[in-house]
């Protein structure tokens, strides 16, 4: 307020300056008293209550030398590091400096050459141990109420592009949008973006290479006490337009809608649906969709070129809970 110039006149004496001063605040911080990752004091409680680490060494997930770090705090390590937003094991560091440690508590922190011992020479069985410790996280984490609404439950599997720095990486190689990267495979759930599946893969491979079988991989996920409140819905791009992915949809009695390249014959095979009174897009398709709101819709074309194709061949009414 000093120095500051009065807003309207006034008839009394005013006081430019206080005769008396009360003490002024001083706010100090120091580096061990800061941290830029607050986050863990949230998400280092429900890794706790979700049982992370315990469940990680039940899996044996690979401890670094006798008497070393188990698996399950390596793994924990490595969760905290993409939480606190690394991309690279070096950024474990986020959570090195003495505030983080204190709302870290008693937890192991290794360092990230011990992370990257942790990791080196990943086979298929440790990926696949890691899958089944991320599907008992994700069934511990519903149970305690972050499941979604009963009613559709939407899988979307698609590959996704990651740059990499050069291609000594293993697994990088030219794309066909001719850069270098990593392709891996996601499979995510619609309504609450929790990720079911994850598939590492190489930078030149077909974005519908094996989905099939990553559809079975991903419905594995959800937690079986509770798949009899969703009518599984798959939900794909045109990379999925292959028979195997409707195969595995109609083992999981999923209704599905795929896109696909508006070419002659699925165009022809669009029109002649009208004169099939069993395929949708008939009179009585189109009647008894009416009358129960939660069928597809009918193939429909886009100006752009593709088609989404729906089919509820196989849908069920999901159960109330």
């Amino acid at each position: 307020m000093n120095g500051s110039s009065l807003v309207f006149e006034l008839d009394d004496v005013v006081v430019s300056r206080a005769e008396r001063s009360v003490a002024h605040p001083v706010v100090e911080a120091s580096e061990d008293s800061v941290t830029g990752v607050a986050g863990v004091a949230l998400w280092g409680e429900l890794l706790d209550r979700l049982g992370l680490v315990g469940e990680a060494d039940r899996r044996q997930l690979r401890p670094i030398g006798p008497g070393g770090y188990s698996g399950g705090e390596c793994y924990r390590a490595v969760v905290e590091t993409q939480l606190a937003g690394g991309d690279f094991l070096s950024d474990v560091s986020l959570l090195a400096d003495e505030a983080t440690r204190r709302l870290r508590g008693t937890h192991a922190l290794p360092s990230h050459t011990t992370l990257f011992r942790f990791l080196a020479g990943a086979d298929l069985g440790r990926a696949q141990k890691a899958a089944a410790v991320n599907r008992a996280m994700l069934r511990r984490a519903w149970a305690m109420g972050a499941a979604p609404a009963p009613g559709i439950l939407t899988i979307d599997p698609d590959a996704t592009w990651m740059e990499t720095s050069g291609r000594k990486k293993e697994g990088a190689a030219f794309s066909y949008s001719h850069e270098v990267g990593l392709s891996p495979m996601v499979g995510v759930c619609g309504e609450s973006r929790d990720v079911l599946g994850l598939r590492a893969r190489g930078g030149n491979a077909n974005p519908g290479r094996a989905m099939g079988s990553f559809v079975d991989e991903c419905v594995s996920a959800v937690p079986v006490e509770v798949r009899g409140r969703y009518q599984l819905w798959l939900r794909v791009d045109s990379a999925g337009y292959e028979a195997e992915v409707i195969e595995a949809a109609e083992r999981h009695n999923m209704v599905f809608t795929v896109t696909a390249k508006l070419t002659a014959r699925v165009a022809a095979a669009i029109g002649a649906l009208a004169s099939d009174p069993g395929r949708p897009g008939s009179r009585r398709s189109e009647q008894r969709r009416r009358r129960d709101p939660r069928s597809p819709k009918p193939a429909s074309a886009s100006p752009g070129g593709t088609c989404a194709w729906s089919c509820a061949a196989s849908a069920r009414a999901p159960a109330s809970s």
